[in-house]
């Protein structure tokens, strides 16, 4: 199974990635750029993406709105122009 955890490095995200490396998931993790050393504990273990982490906002929305699913980078990609459009600081 492939999880996406958004604010991993939080106590919630941390207990959360704790809980899905045990079951052996292949494990992706967002947090806020400051907090990425939080994760060091599971390098090699998990991929990690310092970036905001408003995005969980969009994929909360994008469950009852088809419109936001290829607005939210955190659903469809960390290259797609949206992802990169919010990367070069036009959002």
């Amino acid at each position: 199974m492939k999880v996406c955890i958004v604010g991993a490095a939080g106590q919630l995200g941390l207990y959360m990635v704790r809980h899905a490396l045990d079951r052996d998931y292949e494990m992706v993790g967002v947090c806020r750029e400051q907090s990425v050393a939080k994760l060091d504990a599971f390098s090699g273990r998990m991929g990690v993406i310092p970036g905001a982490t408003d995005f969980a906002l969009f994929m909360v929305a994008a469950l009852e709105n088809d419109d936001l699913i290829h607005e939210a980078p955190a659903i469809v990609g960390s290259r797609t122009p949206s992802a990169l459009a919010h990367a070069a600081g036009a959002w």
